[in-house]
């Protein structure tokens, strides 16, 4: 077996007071078809039963589970943190209160060792509660997949989260989309796997829920882009690299 094939993955999970569906989410990371996997979650100042869950979740058996905690931070400042505490050489992140379809870490080791310096995403598909404040009321088939550059549905280098310089941890909202953004104008390879990877869970305490475009930092992101691509590019704003399927002779936009 090849050095490669034993690469440490690590997965990092922020979690803020969501001890309803954390398990589910760590129960997806186990099942993944992977030995080489190691769990790291980042308490952000719950307040909930998150800690004491977190304890019982760590002597589970299946891929072994560490617990930071932390000041309540923000999401951004949770990945960083997981980041630095991580001993894998590949990075993925889940969110506590989404899933990841079988395979997923499997679909990521594969890209990375054919271009260890891409970003790999996979594709989104929502899914809602039945009734939103009750999860134990069941979900709704997801939708269609599309692609969203969210931190649940990537996973890269190490090396490359470190040179691209981690997470903005002064976002609280915002922060994924950001760090594609200079990913991209940094020139990193974005690979793209065309299924569904990650189900993004809507329920009644998404932190999104109700919150406008402004709010979500979305025109800030993209126009603190636009400024950094100008100032490099003597007032020309520089296109971004286009994004890649895997294995298809061109690129996809």
């Amino acid at each position: 077996m090849t050095k490669r094939a034993l690469t440490l993955i690590s997965v990092i999970v922020p979690v803020f007071n969501e001890e309803r569906l954390l398990p589910e989410a760590i129960a997806s990371i186990r099942r993944q078809d992977d030995a080489r996997v190691e769990i790291v979650v980042v308490d952000d100042g719950s307040t909930d039963g998150t800690p004491e869950l977190l304890e019982r979740l760590r002597r589970e058996p299946g891929a072994p589970l560490r617990i930071v905690r932390q000041d309540n931070a923000g999401p951004g400042a949770a990945r960083n943190a997981g980041a630095h505490a991580a001993h894998g050489e590949i990075l993925a992140f889940l969110d506590a209160d989404d899933l990841w379809s079988a395979g997923w870490l499997r679909t990521v080791r594969t890209l990375l060792a054919a271009d260890p310096g891409a970003l790999v995403v996979g594709h989104t598909s929502v899914v809602r509660g039945a009734d939103p404040w009750r999860p134990d009321s069941g979900w709704n088939p997801p939708e269609p997949p599309g692609l969203a550059f969210v931190f649940a549905a990537m996973a890269l280098a190490r090396a490359t989260f470190e040179a691209i310089g981690g997470v903005d941890a002064s976002l609280r909202f915002g922060e994924d989309l950001a760090f594609s953004m200079v990913a991209r104008e940094r020139g990193v390879p974005i690979v793209v796997v065309p299924e569904t990877t990650h189900f993004y869970r809507l329920h009644g305490r998404n932190s999104v829920n109700g919150r406008s475009l402004k709010e979500l930092n979305v025109m800030r992101v993209l126009h603190e882009s636009l400024k950094r691509r100008a100032s490099r590019d003597g007032g020309a704003t520089a296109a971004l690299p286009p994004v890649r399927r895997p294995g298809a002779p061109g690129s996809a936009r």
